[in-house]
């Protein structure tokens, strides 16, 4: 089973002349004009609420005039890294999993969508992305170091981010373990695996491998069959958490760091109830 997107699909032509209409909110294309990458843009751009600029995203490609789109949420504001404005930014999801930011211009036959930051996954994604490469808080109530911490640092994501607990995400379905932090992964992912209510929002990745979406809870297991490893997923096969020794780039164990989903031991992801409109029909995964 599939996830199906949020929002339509649509084509894209030069639209330099729409951005003017996109400043308070973005205009409606017509039905059968859906909206389409324009002006050639090489890869989708990487935003975030700590970087001056935006920045082209390496990870993504082969993205061309044409290319389908649909649009998510616009956020302003930035510059990318040439030092031009083009003020709104779109957040698009392209058909085959990638995901990341365009500039209005390089959109053509724009839709409505809401500001980024009224969407909690988007929230989640950015709290995690603010904690790149610092140590914890003393809030955060782990001591010094992330180590061994990593379902901790996911749900205060969630529920400082996106009000939502994780471990108990849904009334009138009794979590089978104590919901005050002191869980596992593995306990998380069988919880939502094993309840009829919650298993719609698991994608397991023996029914085929897909890119976690922006915000969405990654899972990865060991020589075991156990889940030791969660992280928060900010998309195109990206993730940001704690240390874990088997990441390759983590050196120390008491930051947050930023990593490949594809690592080894890989086995899905969870997108929480409540996520904001970023699914419309979880149960046809």
């Amino acid at each position: 089973m599939r996830q199906t997107r949020r929002g339509k699909w649509g084509t894209l032509v030069a639209a330099s002349a729409l951005a003017a209409s996109l400043l308070t909110g973005a205009a409606e294309a017509s039905a059968t004009t859906p909206p389409r990458v324009t002006n050639g843009p090489a890869g989708l751009w990487w935003c975030d609420s700590t970087q001056a600029f935006c920045e082209q995203n390496v990870v993504t490609s082969g993205i061309t005039n044409g290319t389908q789109v649909n649009m998510v949420c616009w956020d302003d504001g930035r510059a990318n890294n040439n030092g031009s404005y083009p003020n709104r930014w779109i957040y698009v999801d392209l058909y085959n999993g990638q995901e990341g930011y365009l500039p209005i211009y390089q959109i053509a036959n724009p839709v409505s969508t809401p500001r980024c930051s009224s969407l909690n996954w988007w929230n989640v994604a950015n709290y995690a992305i603010a904690r790149l490469g610092t140590p914890p808080a003393p809030a955060d109530g782990v001591g010094n170091s992330w180590d061994n911490f990593c379902l901790t640092f996911a749900s205060q994501a969630w529920s400082r981010a996106a009000g939502i607990n994780i471990a108990n995400p849904m009334p009138g379905v009794v979590a089978p373990y104590p919901t005050n932090g002191n869980t596992t992964p593995d306990q998380i992912w069988n919880y939502y695996w094993g309840t009829a209510k919650l298993n719609p929002y698991v994608h397991n990745e023996s029914n085929g491998v897909t890119r976690p979406p922006r915000g969405a809870l990654v899972f990865w297991s060991g020589s075991s069959p156990m889940l030791w490893h969660v992280a928060i997923s900010l998309g195109n096969w990206q993730a940001i958490g704690t240390w874990d020794a088997s990441v390759p780039g983590s050196q120390g164990n008491n930051l947050i760091y930023r990593y490949d989903v594809l690592t080894g031991g890989y086995t899905g992801w969870i997108l929480p109830p409540g996520s904001s409109g970023r699914w419309d029909n979880l149960a046809t995964k």
